[in-house]
């Protein structure tokens, strides 16, 4: 979405006005057409006004700790009860002015079969939650009519957005879906997916709906988007783009409408490519690989061997394992190397009352430091998105921590449990 401030606003010379809570884009007649599309066909969600205050927490009503501990379902089990906590918030939203017992109601629901307790309490279809239109809101929309429905998709979508996490029915259906994570990330620790749904379920479908529903623009860009497709500057394909070359020039059409097509001379690549040993441009990660520190991460389904694109560690303390399967015992991985094993879900870590992580946000304390000499070998590299590189000494790591005057946040559990025993000594 900055490409829209720089190409339209700074380098063409456009820009926006505001008109009745809505955006206007004023051309400067220099613009050049911009054509977007992707699989999908859709922008992600866009996200919602925040209404929480410190420590505001989406809590579990049904995933809870002890549910977890004896939970013996499968994936597909477990993101079904992840869509019923989310619509438990829906429906508290919803019908908190509706002539209905609603606490009976939200009993019942937590407990029950979906579609008998709605029909028990007599839930209009209006006031029902719809995934499929928030998961694939074109699904029924024909290809021809596609580049007008995603203006009134926008509109909606912003506007339910407008409404706020702690107000708007959708939008708090979609922040208690997001914050959720613990459910999930116990799953992904104790290794109870199979193979398979570790694969293509979790990291594949899964991730995916996540993204689609959690990680959007914020509202100002999403309305930047809809003014510049009103103003004709902007132009939507239908799903299932597709890029080919032809004549030294992009030529792009969706699978659905291929008779709709567009030539360019300039392609913008705007997404993150897959986390992937085998093809990294890293020069550490790659040097790394050539020495024989690195493998690759694999899982072996269908007698097949699949790779996750992530860096083999041991899964419980981070370790690197080395080609030949030795465990190096004193470098540990974090962050992006590891997407594929550990769930890196592009969110911010969630807002949190001061307490246990307090320790966390003084990068401004006192450095008279005294480590045991073994914790001085540790290296790590890619803590979170904050480092990269090898921290070839612990005490440097540390000293620059203290020092910086940025505001570091180890929002990753397993790096916080292993590094708060040790940080502690330093107080």
């Amino acid at each position: 979405m900055i490409i829209l401030r720089y190409l339209f606003v700074a380098k063409w010379g456009g820009y926006f006005i505001e008109e009745k809570n809505h955006l206007v884009y004023i051309s400067s007649g220099k613009e050049q057409t911009l054509v977007v599309g992707s699989g999908r066909g859709l922008p992600y969600h866009t996200r919602p006004n925040n209404q929480n205050k410190l420590g505001d927490v989406a809590q579990p009503q049904i995933l809870t700790p002890s549910f977890m501990a004896q939970f013996q379902g499968n994936a597909q089990e477990l993101f079904d009860l992840l869509k019923k906590e989310a619509e438990l918030v829906f429906y508290q939203k919803k019908l908190a002015d509706k002539k209905v017992d609603l606490n009976s109601f939200l009993r019942d629901y937590r407990m029950g079969d979906r579609a008998t307790i709605l029909h028990k309490y007599q839930i209009s279809i209006d006031d029902r939650i719809d995934w499929m239109e928030l998961l694939d809101p074109a699904k029924a929309i024909t290809p021809q009519a596609f580049p007008d429905f995603i203006r009134t998709y926008l509109e909606k979508d912003i506007a339910e957005a407008e409404l706020g996490n702690q107000t708007g029915a959708v939008a708090s259906t979609i922040d208690t879906y997001k914050e959720l994570q613990a459910p999930l990330n116990a799953m992904l620790d104790q290794e109870k997916f199979s193979p398979k749904e570790y694969v293509e379920d979790f990291f594949g479908t899964f991730k995916h709906t996540y993204s689609f529903l959690t990680i959007g623009a914020p509202i100002i860009r999403q309305k930047q988007l809809l003014a510049l497709a009103k103003a004709g500057v902007v132009e939507f394909l239908a799903p299932d783009m597709q890029i080919e070359r032809k004549n030294g020039e992009f030529f792009a059409y969706s699978k659905q409408d291929p008779k709709r097509s567009f030539f360019a001379k300039n392609l913008i690549e705007a997404r993150l490519a897959a986390t992937s040993l085998e093809h990294t441009q890293n020069p550490l990660l790659i040097q790394m690989r050539e020495k024989g520190y690195l493998t690759p991460h694999c899982v072996t389904f269908d007698n097949s061997k699949h790779s996750t694109g992530a860096i083999q560690v041991n899964r419980k303390t981070h370790q690197l394992v080395a080609e030949n399967g030795e465990i190096l015992s004193h470098i540990y991985c974090y962050g992006v190397p590891l997407e594929g094993i550990d769930w890196l879900n592009a969110t911010s870590p969630p807002t949190q009352k001061r307490g246990s992580d307090f320790l966390f946000s003084q990068p401004n304390r006192s450095n008279n430091l005294s480590l045991k000499k073994e914790s001085s070998r540790a290296f790590f590299f890619s803590v979170q998105f904050f480092f990269c590189g090898l921290f070839y000494d612990f005490h440097r790591f540390w000293n620059l921590f203290l020092q910086s005057d940025r505001l570091f946040s180890f929002s990753h559990p397993l790096l916080r449990r292993q590094l708060r025993p040790l940080l502690l000594k330093c107080r």
